[in-house]
């Protein structure tokens, strides 16, 4: 895991508690998962957030997701 990086959320299947983050830099989405949110449970599509890419899984995944106003 490395720096933290900003985005906006993109897209949110509150059924299934995961979605997407696409970041400002690169703009390639970033899977996030529920339990990598914290206290929030879920997204909202366009909120602004705060995260980490743990690259450490089979496909690079958003952690440590913090809300950003």
């Amino acid at each position: 895991m490395g720096r933290n990086l900003k985005g906006v959320v993109t897209r949110w299947v509150a059924s299934r508690g995961y979605g997407f983050i696409q970041p400002e830099e690169d703009g390639k989405e970033i899977l996030v998962h529920h339990s990598d949110i914290g206290e929030l449970y879920e997204l909202n599509e366009g909120q602004k957030v705060e995260f980490e890419v743990d690259e450490t899984l089979p496909r690079p995944r958003a952690v440590h997701v913090t809300l950003v106003d």
